[in-house]
């Protein structure tokens, strides 16, 4: 059995798997890897990442 690796998208919270997909959403801010369920989720975070980054560590 494999191990799956997931990340959770920082707009919706959807959970996306990172390891052996064919096409992974990312992209890069600050040096950190942030991963999304889709292309408006991306769209949305690159409008405003600082918020959404913002919210993640509020709730880590």
């Amino acid at each position: 059995m494999k191990h799956q690796k997931i990340a959770l998208c920082p707009v919706c919270q959807m959970q996306v798997e990172i390891q052996g997909v064919g096409r992974v959403l990312r992209t890069q801010y600050y040096q950190e890897t942030y991963y999304f369920c889709s292309e408006s989720c991306l769209r949305i975070f690159k409008k405003n990442p600082e918020d959404y980054v913002r919210r993640q560590r509020d709730r880590d």
